[in-house]
Order: structure tokens, then sequence, then C-alpha cells
């Protein structure tokens, strides 16, 4: 399990989620939605940034390249 600091556009605090190397960025950005669902509602379509970069929703987070406590964004998609 990789932890990771999550912020998702529109809450007030970050979060911590700890998320399997092998899971998509899709399964990392549902987990940000949840753990930040008390305080914001999930977007309809939401993508994660890294480094500036928007992720492939189905790369996984190993190909990434994503390491222990870095800082990913969960920003909704516009339409």
């Amino acid at each position: 399990m990789l932890p990771l600091h999550g912020f998702v556009r529109g809450d007030t605090c970050g979060v911590l989620v700890l998320v399997d190397r092998q899971a998509t960025i899709a399964t990392l950005a549902a987990l940000l939605a949840q753990a930040a669902s008390i305080r914001v509602a999930p977007a309809r379509a939401a993508v994660v940034s890294w480094n500036g970069r928007v992720l492939d929703a189905n790369m996984t987070v190993a190909g990434a390249g994503l390491t222990a406590l870095d800082r990913v964004e969960l920003v909704a998609e516009v339409q």
C-alpha cells in the first residue's frame, strides 16, 4: 500500500489515502472522492493530476511513477 497526500478541488482539507501500487488512477480518483465526500460533493467526471500533468485514468499508480507521500490533486473535468 502506498500513502498519498490528496487534495480535492473545493475541499478545505487534504486527505491521506492508501492505495495499492497496482490500482488504476481511476481507482485513486474514486478513493480521493470518497475520502472528501463528507465535505465536497463528488464531481461527475474528474481527473487526477500530479506534478502539473493529468494522469491517464487507465495507468497504474506504479506506472505513473507515484511514490510514498506524493501530492496528487483531484480536479473536476470541464464538460
